[in-house]
């Protein structure tokens, strides 16, 4: 009981019963065991491990902070995707996708990733491919919702982008990654400061 780690985890997970969710998104856990056993101190809520990923570069480094997803009820599919499979974005970064049933409705749920170029902060050259790859990773999410929406027979199924994409705009006020998603019907999140669209 006097372990700092385990007081912790009691303490995050007496918070996040609070908001009594079907779907929890955190990020930064160390590891699945991590995840799993505050999973565990969330009863008599019954929470499991959907997704744990950490996207990594080309030396096998972390580039992204780790993401979980804990649900109520199981995932009918989950998966990981890294910006680079795609053959067009040699970024850092990806995004995980669960379908997950909430209700009688189907949530899609992205976590969308993206690493920006070393450099983009100070160089105007960098700053603008950057963003270019920035909306290859948005229409590459769109694609993926896109193709999901197309095999769905649930009628009631709402489509979450989570993730930093629209973080490009801080670097590149040309950065037309979250145009994309708003075009194709996805809304800003009204709880962002505008200074953080999100």
């Amino acid at each position: 009981p006097n372990d700092p780690e385990v007081k912790r985890f009691r303490e995050v997970a007496v918070a996040l019963k609070r908001y009594d969710a079907s779907v929890i998104v955190l990020e930064g856990m160390a590891d699945r065991n991590s995840c799993q056993r505050l999973a565990g101190l969330m009863k008599p809520a019954s929470f499991q491990l959907i997704q744990f990923n950490t996207f990594r570069g080309a030396s096998n480094v972390p580039v992204a902070r780790s993401v979980a997803v804990l649900a109520r009820k199981a995932a009918t599919a989950a998966r990981s995707v890294d910006w680079k499979t795609s053959g067009q974005i040699d970024g850092g970064g990806g995004f995980s996708f669960a379908a997950l049933p909430v209700g009688t409705n189907t949530v899609c749920l992205y976590v969308a990733q993206f690493v920006d170029l070393a450099g983009a902060r100070t160089n105007t050259r960098l700053a603008q491919l950057n963003a270019h790859k920035r909306e290859l990773a948005a229409q590459y999410l769109l694609h993926h919702s896109k193709w999901i929406e197309s095999s769905l027979t649930n009628q009631n199924t709402a489509f979450l982008a989570l993730g930093n994409l629209a973080d490009g705009l801080a670097l590149w006020p040309g950065d037309g990654s979250v145009r994309i998603l708003e075009q194709a019907g996805f809304i800003g999140n009204p709880l962002a400061p505008a200074s953080e669209p999100a």
